[in-house]
């Protein structure tokens, strides 16, 4: 029996947190498009909490970073759309911090396939009635300008960078912690 490579056990070990954060993040909403103001607020704040904080991480590595500039024009759309909402930027203390390639990886993983819903979520909010006068959704329509050959070359780095089992651990790990990270971060009630 073949070992299942990074990329597949990144899927399967990381079901439950996807589906999770998915739902948190106003999946059902969105499909029926019922998503109030309130709700896709708090989406971008959170969103933009999780990526300034890897973004900023992943720059910190230098080099060890595929996809940098994607990171960077993503995370940036997610201030424009801050700005754009008028919200004041929260701040708060994130303990989690991708500090080797393999954990990177596993953060990216997780940021890069949101792009891949990201796609589709573009074209779902515009038909939400209590989003309709907002005049754009700068991070939905950066996902669907992420260049479609971005994830299958990724999921090919996946495999030639995380290579012994320590890495696995280390890429599933940071994984998990990242979709965690927008539990812990979602603000609660009042949505």
């Amino acid at each position: 029996m073949r070992e299942a490579t990074i990329a597949t056990r990144l899927k399967e070990e990381t079901r439950a947190e996807h589906r999770a954060t998915e739902d948190l993040l106003l999946g059902k909403g969105l499909r029926s498009r019922d998503v109030s103001l309130t709700q896709y607020e708090h989406l971008i704040a959170t969103s933009y909490l999780v990526w300034n904080h890897l973004v900023e991480c992943f720059q910190e590595q230098d080099n060890s970073v595929p996809n940098l500039p994607i990171f960077l024009g993503l995370r940036d759309a997610l201030l424009q759309d801050v700005n754009l909402l008028k919200l004041e930027p929260r701040t708060t203390t994130i303990e989690f911090s991708p500090n080797s390639v393999a954990a990177a990886l596993g953060a990216q993983y997780v940021l890069l396939g949101s792009t891949l819903g990201g796609r589709m979520i573009a074209k779902l909010l515009p038909a939400c009635p209590e989003l309709s006068h907002l005049p754009s959704f700068h991070f939905y329509r950066a996902c669907g300008q992420v260049p479609p050959a971005t994830w299958p070359k990724f999921q090919r780095l996946l495999a030639e960078r995380i290579t012994t089992t320590a890495e696995q651990e280390a890429c599933l790990a940071a994984a998990r912690a990242t979709f965690n990270l927008y539990a812990e971060l979602y603000p609660t009630g009042n949505s």
